[in-house]
C-alpha cells in the first residue's frame, strides 16, 4: 500500500512541476521543497527523492538560453576557463 501512494504522489508532483518540461528558478524551488516533504511525511523513499531532485535539476538545465556550455569541460579535467 505504501508503495502505492509513493507512486501516485511522484506523478502528482512531476505533474505539477514537469509537466511542462521546463523549470523557472522560482518553481524549482517550489519543486524542491515538495520533494522533501513528501519524504519527510514518508510518502517516498530518500532513492525516490533523489530521482525527484535529479528531475527538477534536469528540467532547471532546460530552459532557453540558460544552459552552460564550455568546449574545454571533460568528465576528467575541470572548465579551464573559469
Amino acid at each position: 500500500m505504501e508503495d502505492k501512494k509513493g507512486a501516485v504522489a511522484i506523478v502528482q508532483w512531476r505533474t505539477r512541476f514537469l509537466g511542462e518540461g521546463v523549470l523557472q528558478e522560482a518553481t524549482y524551488d517550489q519543486a524542491l521543497m515538495a520533494a522533501e516533504q513528501l519524504e519527510r511525511a514518508g510518502s517516498v523513499s530518500a532513492s525516490e527523492w533523489l530521482d525527484m531532485v535529479r528531475q527538477a535539476n534536469a528540467a532547471l538545465l532546460r530552459q532557453p538560453g540558460q544552459l552552460f556550455w564550455c568546449p574545454c569541460r571533460s568528465a576528467q579535467s575541470p572548465c579551464q576557463q573559469g
